[in-house]
């Protein structure tokens, strides 16, 4: 099958003859015939006012097979006498098309646009009103981790689906648009036994000869074309709990775990933690969660950590399959991992953002309400400080010069596959968070149950709906404020300064020529003021002089705090021990810009990092190890990295003896043994802990000895391993790599790649970064090991220049939709020369795969921003006389 600029393989057919030979068609030319309806300027939305209705979808899929065919009914209103009209369509051969109209056939030709996606449907005769139009299609499987593509695990096939961005499209001609959400009614051909599964139940199963099954699944409520979902293959099912009805909900939702062949029993603790997750999420909105199932299906590769499809979780092998002993990490990564996903049933199937410009109604307040949903239902995993480091991870993504704003016009596959990204998730939920802390948790669960219940009536939504929701259930301030801050790219910065010269007082003030709207809650002597800065200073007065100032309450509001005079002491001294750890956690995200930008000396921020690493806060004692890894890693030389490990020496080694190797009971001991072996194993000078490290790395992998999976806590194994192997050499890179095609732990696959990722030898390095087009490396695991080469100074060259002179093998690997990610990894090249060259090797590959450019600029502007703190740092520790 030939593949056309257009991306659909054409056979113009009349529904009335015999089957033609195949024949393809070229690409239209772009001027458009006089009559046709204007072609888009892209593929992201149709225009014309043809309406979908109603879908139906018959598909013959199976998984041992190179290709699917189907058949699919779509049922339009025409407004008007219509002889052609667009719909979308990619990399599919169409074999027939005609249109009904009760008795009446009418023949139909689709032919390729100028615009990858969309096709042109002509009509030998004009239609108006209500009609179907059948298309007889088959396309291959995907090679890239979207739409429908085939995964191997051990020796079964599986189909599985990936719709979201636009991928409907490569799957069945229609409207692939978010503000299309019309019922579809499915049904597949699947080789007989053989398990299918979908959004709604089925209905019936029966045979059809030639080895192949029919079955019929209930019709599913309105969706858009990027919620629907499928899968087939030799699952184990597991039944789990079913979920009793509730005050908000008078039926069970039925419950069941979908894994590979052999690897069902480990799906059962996911399963068993599901319940709680929904009920709160049905008490916040005081509505039934709007599904009658749910299937949770364990995907063995797949590109998103989970897809949120109505009736069909499709989450990562990786997060759903918790073995009994799983790390307690692994269970709260599952547990914000299905918070999200179920908060969707609100923030996308009931209310649907009409346009990809506004998909941060579904990312951002799912991501936003997960935090509020964990924090309730399972406190000890401290959602509170999770979401304190999320909005600093945000504000240093913003914080690069060209961050683009949430709000902005898409017009390419580039923007919306950019889209899904911090900014869109992460900044958007601390927006969120920022409204709330200002309005109070009340008044913005009013404002977001508005605006998913109007938003039920006409099914799709908008910015400016929530926004008037917003309005209606606080002040028209509040909101202008919010969408202030999402038409803005880049981080508020709000000065405070405490005056006791005269009238006591404290001043606010903006960056230098810039004024924002700023929501802002800070903490006078510890009771709470919130104000609204939208000029450029404001002074508030005061009854006295204070002698504490806490400058964003519970870190929640999305600004960066800069403590002038005498301030950042007085937080030091004063404040750190009696304000919440998201605070804290959110202030040394401050301090941490701050010094990052050479605007705090390195002596004062050496107080802070002292501070925290010996707190022994669990929430806060391992906030220090990141700033000093980059330090050691990428900052220092010789000389000063000894200074440095140095200090991670006295601030960690005897907290980490303390805690062990292995893991125990106790979740928080767990999360700092984690963090701080990860930094300080490769790192420290002290033999006896690094030998031990080896000799555990050397039981865990059973080499040279009885395997002992215990002999290293989960979170420990990467870096033991990496230990073990700069050790030992080549003989235990082929233990790792032999362990790594015969392991059946889809925790343990990761931890193996990363550590050999790690290795640093010439020889092996080659073979390490060719393993990524072995068949046992999945798609989704390409990019740890070729991350596991770029994040090390030594290794760096030569792993961008695999990268530049094997990017075709590698796009092929992946598959062009979804290779755009491998630009991302320009954010590795810490170092003006060779973010430079990167850009200029790179640049004209990523501009051919989606998202590519997107992904580039993005990987520039960090790879820039490290450089630049690399020149500033290293020039800071050198003048120093510690640590």
């Amino acid at each position: 099958m030939s593949r056309l600029v257009s991306g659909i393989v054409l056979l113009a057919l009349v529904a009335s003859c015999g089957k033609p030979a195949m024949s393809a068609v070229a690409p239209a030319d772009p001027e458009v015939p006089r009559g046709a309806p204007v072609e888009p300027a892209h593929a992201l939305e149709l225009p014309g006012d043809v309406t979908l209705q109603r879908v139906a979808l018959r598909l013959r899929v199976d998984p041992a097979a190179d290709h699917f065919a189907g058949v699919v009914a779509l049922h339009l209103h025409f407004p008007r006498k219509t002889a052609e009209f667009l719909l979308h369509a990619e990399d599919l051969e169409v074999q027939s098309a005609h249109v009904e109209q009760g008795e009446k056939i009418v023949s139909a030709k689709i032919e390729p646009t100028s615009v990858r996606g969309v096709a042109r449907v002509r009509l030998a005769n004009e239609v108006k009103g209500e009609a179907v139009l059948e298309i007889e299609y088959r396309g291959e499987f995907s090679d890239s981790l979207e739409g429908l593509y085939v995964v191997r695990d051990g020796a079964g096939r599986y189909a599985l689906t990936q719709m979201q961005p636009i991928a409907a499209r490569r799957v069945f001609p229609g409207f692939d648009q978010m503000r299309t959400k019309v019922p579809y009614a499915l049904t597949l051909e699947v080789p007989e036994r053989m398990i299918a599964v979908a959004n709604a139940a089925e209905a019936s199963r029966y045979a059809i000869g030639d080895g192949f099954d029919e079955v019929r699944f209930e019709p599913t409520p309105p969706l858009p074309s990027y919620l629907v979902a499928f899968a087939v293959g030799p699952f184990d099912v597991v039944q789990g709990p079913a979920l009793p009805p509730t005050a908000h909900r008078a039926h069970e939702i039925r419950l069941r775990g979908l894994a590979t062949r052999g690897r069902g029993i480990e799906i059962r603790t996911a399963l068993e933690n599901v319940r709680p997750l929904v009920e709160a999420l049905e008490a916040y909105f005081e509505s039934a969660a709007p599904i009658e199932k749910l299937d949770l299906l364990a995907a063995p590769d797949f590109a998103a950590g989970a897809m949120e499809n109505p009736g069909l979780f499709v989450v990562r092998d990786s997060i759903l399959l918790l073995s009994p002993k799983v790390d307690a990490a692994a269970r709260r990564l599952f547990v914000q991992v299905m918070a999200h996903e179920l908060a969707h049933l609100w923030f996308g199937h009931v209310a649907t953002p009409a346009r990809f410009e506004d998909i941060w109604l579904n990312e951002a307040f799912a991501t936003y309400l997960a935090y509020e949903v964990v924090a309730r239902a399972h406190p000890q995993h401290r959602a509170e400080v999770l979401r304190a480091k999320s909005a600093n991870r945000a504000k240093d993504v913003d914080a690069l010069p060209g961050a683009r704003p949430i709000l902005r016009r898409m017009s390419s596959v580039h923007d919306v596959k950019g889209a899904f990204d911090v900014l869109t998730y992460e900044k958007g939920a601390a927006l969120l968070h920022a409204v709330e802390e200002f309005v109070g948790e009340d008044a913005m669960r009013r404002a977001i149950v508005a605006h998913v219940r109007a938003a039920a009536d006409s099914g799709v939504t908008d910015t400016e709906a929530f926004l008037r929701a917003l309005e209606e259930a606080t002040s028209s301030a509040i909101a202008a404020s919010l969408r202030d801050a999402l038409q803005r790219g880049g981080v508020p910065e709000v000065r405070f300064e405490v005056d006791c010269a005269a009238a006591p007082s404290i001043r606010l003030r903006q960056r230098e020529g810039e004024t924002r709207s700023i929501l802002i809650c800070m903490r006078v002597d510890g009771g709470p003021t919130c104000l609204h800065l939208d000029e450029p200073e404001r002074v508030v007065s005061l009854s006295r002089c204070p002698s504490r100032l806490e400058p964003n309450v519970d870190g929640a509001g999305y600004y960066r705090s800069v403590l002038e005079g005498e301030l950042f002491e007085w937080y030091l001294k004063r404040s750190f021990s009696l304000v919440s750890a998201a605070e804290n956690v959110v202030f040394f995200g401050d301090a941490t810009a701050r010094f990052h930008e050479g605007a705090l000396s390195f002596g004062r921020y050496l107080e802070l990092l002292r501070l925290l690493g010996r707190s022994r806060l669990e929430t806060l004692e391992t906030l220090p190890l990141e700033p000093l890894r980059f330090l050691h890693d990428e900052v220092a030389k010789a000389d000063s990295r000894r200074r440095v490990r140095a200090l991670l020496a006295e601030l960690y080694v005897e907290r980490f003896r303390a805690l062990g190797f292995e893991a125990g009971p106790d979740e928080a001991a767990d999360r700092a043994r984690d963090a701080i072996g990860a930094v300080i194993l490769e790192r420290i000078d002290d033999p006896a802990l690094r030998d031990e490290a080896v000799s555990r790395a050397k039981s865990f992998l059973g080499y040279g000895t009885r395997p002992d999976a215990d002999a290293l806590a989960p979170g420990l194994r990467a870096p033991a391993l990496s230990l073990a192997l700069a050790v030992e050499g080549a003989r235990f890179f082929d233990a790792l790599v032999e362990r790594f095609r015969t392991t059946v732990s889809v925790t343990e696959r990761g931890d193996l790649l990363r550590a050999i990722g790690s290795a640093r030898d010439g020889k092996l390095r080659e073979r390490a970064l060719e393993l990524v087009f072995d068949p046992a490396v999945r798609k989704n695991e390409v990019l740890v090991l070729l991350g596991a080469q770029l994040a090390r100074r030594e290794t760096r060259a030569d792993a961008f220049a695999f990268l530049v002179s094997r990017w075709e093998p590698l796009v092929a690997k992946l598959g062009p939709s979804t290779a755009g990610s491998l630009a991302s990894l320009a954010a590795y090249a810490c170092d003006p020369a060779e973010a430079a060259s990167v850009e200029a090797r790179l640049a004209p590959l990523a501009d051919d795969v989606p998202g590519g450019p997107s992904f580039l600029a993005t990987g520039l502007a960090r790879a820039r921003d490290c450089a630049a703190r690399v020149e500033r740092e290293r020039a800071a520790l050198s003048g120093s006389p510690s640590p």
